[in-house]
């Protein structure tokens, strides 16, 4: 009888120490967070396209296709992120604030036109012109 009773406070030592270990460990918060991309043109880049036969415009984040537009779609000045004209793109940041990503915009035939890097930023838009 005294070898079941050790056993049994053995068992609940070991439940209650598993317990406070599990209560105090600290929940890590989970942060996504998010930056946004609006690509865009002026008006002599998009007359450039027409001229060069280019009719739409693919961009691409980090290899990922975030969108299309008409090659001959252009903006006076910069829109701003959310203008359903131009192609939007949010990233994922997870913890990081920043980050930077590739970019590649290629034409109806798949040839790229543009590429480089782009500085994502935590809860900003890049306003990003696409120029030669």
């Amino acid at each position: 009888m005294k070898k079941y009773i050790t056993k049994f406070l053995l068992a609940a030592i070991i439940m209650i120490t598993a317990f406070t270990f599990n209560s105090c460990k600290k929940e890590e918060p989970v942060v996504n967070n998010t930056g946004r991309i609006i690509f865009w043109q002026g008006k002599v880049n998009a007359e450039d396209n027409t001229d060069l036969g280019i009719t739409s415009l693919k961009m691409y984040v980090a290899g990922q296709l975030v969108g299309s537009m008409a090659a001959d779609l252009y903006f006076n000045v910069a829109p701003d992120c959310g203008n359903t004209a131009a192609v939007n793109a949010t990233w994922e940041l997870g913890t990081r604030t920043s980050q930077t990503v590739t970019y590649e915009i290629k034409d109806q035939d798949d040839d790229v036109l543009y590429s480089g890097s782009i500085t994502v930023l935590k809860d900003q838009c890049v306003q990003f012109e696409m120029t030669p």
